[in-house]
């Protein structure tokens, strides 16, 4: 027959045919063997890949080494402060060991403030007060207390709020009677006086696009506090974060006016001594300006040359009562003197937290702070809101004080003309035309 025929034989035909079966059978396993090898490479990559960010994490989160390896915890240092020489804690902490110690227990069983394993409560509110009263810098803290940048970032920011939650409870009036309740000299023509309003500027780190409005007369940016105080040196009100160039009678306005800053607007009868800068208003007692003049009344024509200047002393004299509280306010915390890049929000709490701590010092039984005491014994005393301090990191030149009006100065705008003015506008110059008369019959010395 033709065609093709097999000229091997069965045997070796079938020898053939085997090996033809293990060629196709190994070409179908090739690639099935490649994937495998693939997916275990990605399998280890992956395995790699988190490890390393498991690592990290540790690093970050976990593990925390000493800045600087010391013998010394921060848990040691604080005691070491607290139990040392007492110059060395009102120079760490500024305060009292006392103080200290009743300010934590506070702190921690009303206002949140917490430690951690690593991390006692001691070093949260010393650490925060490092920063507040000595403005010192993360790296400071971090080498002084043996932890990372980002634990003291973290306590700081919970020890100031803990500060913030206690200033909504002690930035209050209290009924405390001080000395000047008994002092002839002011008592009893101001009795109906509760306080003080007055303005200060605290320097304020803000974008570049809002330095125009934060900034004073030729100052770097500033926001302005706005605050109420009473005889003891404590204050009552506070709304800080206005921008530096708003005017002390606009801010009052808009605070008196807004339910939402829970003004503690004056009762009947009652009011607030103000500077010139402020309204005239039922509650709201001015000096007299240059340009008023003599009310009709007046019988007393020896004392018409005095009379003003008798009542306005009077009313500098009690006035100063919350420029004193200002300034050792920002000598005692010097953070404010030198604000670090923290947002403007963080800025405005600090101003609470740090008035708040104010309080609590100036309020304590054991009156032992001796800031407050320099002015207990000279009641005259009114210490310099520029203090020379160090900053540790980032130093920048201290810029002079805020050299706003006077209490006293005026523009004609603002001139008081008893005939246009509406009735509450002059009830308070009839009392305080009252007031005057009273200081010029003599019965109070000079």
């Amino acid at each position: 027959m033709g065609g093709f025929t097999d000229s091997r034989s069965p045997g070796n035909r079938a020898e053939v045919m085997a090996n033809d079966d293990s060629y196709e059978l190994s070409g179908e396993t090739e690639p099935d063997s490649m994937d495998d090898e693939e997916d275990e490479i990605q399998f280890n990559n992956l395995f790699v890949a988190a490890t390393c960010a498991i690592y990290m994490y540790h690093e970050k989160y976990i593990w925390k080494a000493p800045s600087m390896p010391s013998k010394e915890t921060g848990e040691m240092w604080v005691l070491n402060v607290l139990n040392g020489d007492p110059s060395r804690c009102l120079e760490a902490f500024r305060m009292p060991k006392e103080i200290f110690i009743d300010l934590l227990g506070e702190l921690g069983s009303k206002y949140g403030l917490r430690g951690s394993r690593s991390t006692s409560i001691k070093e949260v509110l010393a650490m925060t007060l490092s920063v507040l009263g000595c403005n010192e810098s993360n790296r400071t803290v971090c080498k002084r207390f043996q932890h990372s940048g980002e634990t003291v970032s973290r306590y700081f920011n919970e020890g100031l709020m803990a500060l913030a939650r206690m200033s909504l409870d002690i930035i209050s009036p209290s009924d405390f009677e001080p000395n000047i309740a008994r002092d002839t000299k002011y008592m009893p023509y101001f009795k109906d006086c509760i306080g003080i309003i007055d303005s200060t500027h605290v320097k304020a780190r803000v974008t570049v696009n809002d330095q125009v409005a934060h900034t004073g007369k030729k100052e770097p940016p500033k926001q302005k506090v706005l605050a109420v105080c009473d005889f003891n040196m404590c204050f009552t009100f506070v709304v800080p974060g206005w921008e530096g160039s708003t005017e002390d009678g606009t801010i009052l306005n808009q605070v008196i006016s807004d339910p939402a800053h829970n003004f503690p607007a004056p009762l009947k009868g009652k009011y607030y001594l103000v500077n010139c800068r402020c309204p005239m208003r039922r509650g709201f007692l001015q000096p007299y300006r240059e340009n008023d003049r003599l009310p009709d009344f007046w019988p007393f024509c020896e004392f018409s040359h005095d009379y003003q200047r008798v009542f306005n002393q009077r009313h500098s004299s009690l006035h100063s009562v919350i420029k004193r509280a200002f300034g050792i306010w920002k000598k005692k915390w010097i953070v404010l003197q030198d604000m670090p890049f923290f947002s403007f929000e963080k800025q405005r709490l600090i101003v609470a937290a740090t008035m708040a701590l104010h309080n609590y010092i100036r309020r304590h039984h054991s009156r032992s702070d001796p800031d407050f005491r320099e002015y207990d014994e000279n009641p005259e005393f009114v210490p310099s809101e520029t203090q020379k301090y160090h900053v540790a990191e980032d130093p920048i030149s201290q810029p002079g004080e805020y050299n706003g009006q006077d209490e006293y100065d005026y523009s004609d705008e603002d001139d008081l003309d008893f005939e246009g003015e509406n009735d509450d506008t002059l009830s308070m110059a009839q009392l305080r035309d009252r007031i005057a008369h009273e200081l010029a019959t003599g019965a109070v010395s000079i």
